[in-house]
């Protein structure tokens, strides 16, 4: 992941992955419900609507991993939640094309 942010730092989180996501292709209602899914996903739900400039650097890393899902759905690489590790099962980790 890259390390600079290309964060507009006075967006919310989820407008920022929704506009990602229309850009990407999706209509407007679909681009919100997925924003919304895939910040529960990473564990950002309850940030969800905080200005991208308050999160931490750690935050930050999982809100540009789910601008990745929302643009790109081929992708998925998720964290294991449930036992609060972050290491990753065999195949967790999957994409359709090389990055």
């Amino acid at each position: 992941m890259p390390e600079n942010d290309s964060f507009i730092g006075d967006m919310t989180a989820v407008t920022f992955l929704r506009q990602m996501a229309e850009l990407s292709g999706l209509p407007p209602k679909a681009a919100l419900e997925t924003a919304h899914e895939v910040l529960f996903h990473v564990g950002l739900g309850e940030a969800r609507y905080r200005e991208l400039r308050t999160y931490s650097y750690g935050m930050k890393q999982m809100a540009k991993l789910a601008r990745r899902s929302c643009t790109d759905r081929s992708w998925s690489c998720w964290t294991n939640r449930p036992t609060g590790s972050t290491r990753l099962p065999a195949g967790a980790c999957s994409s359709s094309s090389p990055r």
